[in-house]
């Protein structure tokens, strides 16, 4: 995702990201700058300085857009697409507010505070490096799944980081907006001694935005092959990898459970938006060049 803050999926850190964003770094000579260079043609030197391309004014086409920036294009349509205030879909509401009422309201803390404590205490150490590693960005860890690249699949790569955009907006809806969900402490606030190995990210912590965007991601691989007969082959393990993604960011003292359940359930919520979308909106249309990359 195009996402700054610190300790959120996505962020430019190694992996698939300068993919996603679309950004290389070309050192030049100080003494001769490459527009300074010359070609020779036919016996006659001609500066690079002059030459240009025949684009237009509005020349910058699709396949230009890196998949991290492309996929906010395509969240803005799905905000205008389901038409409500913050484009919250029913679907999203009712699903993260039932894990509100049953597992954060209905539910208690001090029990959750407890598991996390033996977490810290006897999974932490070997999860480490998982955590470490998911903490920036989620998208290498389901293409490694997928045994793809952004070059071998291009469209699978954009439709994951249009799950990890959408995902992200609407995780941070009901994170800093949404009256009933909004400002949840975070485990570490409460529990001190919990001592996360990584800053806790500067927002609030229900719904975890790591099981949002892990279980989208999951979910999307699911839609694009629907119609294959090896589908739950991959989404399976693409969902098995959604839980211990989610599951990290528990042991890591950063999220409750029911956080993480909050994240799936939002997840959900917005693979059924998405499924009905027309077939022409640029989201499925995605989805259906994503499945064709797949025999």
């Amino acid at each position: 995702m195009a996402w700054n803050t610190p300790n959120t999926p996505n962020t430019p850190n190694g992996g698939q990201a300068a993919a996603a964003f679309g950004w290389w770094l070309v050192p030049e000579r100080s003494d001769l700058p490459f527009v300074a260079d010359v070609a020779e043609l036919d016996s006659k030197a001609i500066p690079l300085q002059g030459l240009t391309t025949n684009l237009d004014l509005r020349g910058f086409r699709d396949r230009d857009w890196a998949p991290a920036w492309n996929a906010w294009r395509l969240l803005f349509e799905l905000i205008q697409e389901v038409g409500t205030p913050a484009g919250i879909s029913g679907e999203a509401i009712g699903a993260v507010e039932r894990v509100w009422y049953e597992k954060v309201e209905g539910g208690d803390v001090d029990k959750e505070l407890n598991e996390l404590v033996l977490a810290a205490r006897d999974e932490r150490a070997e999860a480490l490096v998982e955590i470490l590693s998911q903490d920036a960005e989620i998208v290498t860890d389901f293409m490694a799944l997928l045994n793809a690249t952004s070059v071998s699949h291009p469209d699978t790569y954009r439709l994951l980081n249009v799950a990890s955009q959408i995902a992200l907006y609407y995780a941070l809806y009901f994170k800093g907006v949404h009256e009933l969900t909004k400002n949840r402490t975070r485990p570490a606030q409460l529990r001190p001694a919990l001592l996360p190995p990584i800053a806790p990210p500067g927002h609030a912590s229900f719904p975890s935005g790591h099981a949002t965007v892990a279980y989208t991601m999951a979910f999307a691989i699911n839609l694009m092959l629907a119609e294959k007969a090896y589908r739950a082959d991959i989404a399976t393990p693409a969902e098995v990898l959604a839980r211990r993604i989610a599951r990290n960011r528990e042991i890591a003292g950063l999220h409750y459970h029911s956080d993480s359940e909050g994240g799936e359930a939002l997840a959900r919520g917005l693979l059924a938006t998405i499924e009905r979308l027309d077939d022409n909106s640029q989201i499925r249309k995605l989805v259906a060049c994503a499945a064709k990359e797949w025999p």
